[in-house]
């Protein structure tokens, strides 16, 4: 009797805790983020390919700006953040430590080489720096191309709720939104670097 009783009990107490489990409400939230596509800057430049007579870009980094916080808040203006780590030709890269309501923008380096890491790479990974570092040499490596999407805006600080100014030129900064991926607008195409 016993043994009848439990085989008849124990799969109602486990089907109880499945229909229990299945009442649970779940949410989920995107992450708040700003996306560079190589697809905005590349223009006419070949990706990825090796060729002698043309050079192609094979690496590039972005870093980004915030260019909201006044020149009074004791902070350089515009105040870079981390930047990506190298990604090929193809890859976008996204910015997840970004504030909405806060405007920026970003700097792009382009290389021709694969060698290339951040400087102060460790095994720990990525640094976060915009200096690169050839990988089998340790020399400095400067960006053969280099662009911007978005720039600063007039006066140097941005507020998207009271300054209209700020986004009545043709390259405006870039406002992430709460929960959302934006893509960084307002990008010129790469050109030699200085």
């Amino acid at each position: 009797m016993r043994v009848g009783l439990v085989s008849v009990l124990l799969p109602s107490l486990f089907a109880g805790c499945i229909f229990a489990s299945s009442t649970a409400t779940v949410t989920t939230t995107n992450p708040t983020l700003l996306v560079v596509d190589p697809a905005a800057f590349r223009g006419d430049l070949a990706c990825g390919e090796t060729d002698a007579a043309a050079p192609t870009l094979r690496r590039w980094v972005a870093t980004l700006y915030d260019v909201s916080i006044p020149a009074d808040a004791g902070f350089p203006t515009p105040f870079p953040l981390a930047s990506s780590a190298p990604a090929t030709c193809t890859e976008s890269v996204s910015f997840a430590y970004v504030l909405p309501g806060h405007c920026y923008f970003a700097r792009i380096d382009a290389y021709d080489t694969d060698t290339i890491a951040p400087q102060g790479v460790a095994d720990a990974g990525p640094t976060g720096s915009p200096v690169m570092v050839d990988t089998t040499t340790g020399a400095v490596v400067t960006p053969r191309w280099t662009t911007t999407c978005g720039e600063p805006p007039v006066g140097g600080v941005c507020d998207p709720y009271v300054d209209a100014i700020a986004f009545a030129g043709p390259r405006p900064p870039t406002v992430p939104a709460l929960d959302q991926s934006v893509t960084v607008g307002g990008c010129l195409p790469l050109r030699a670097a200085p």
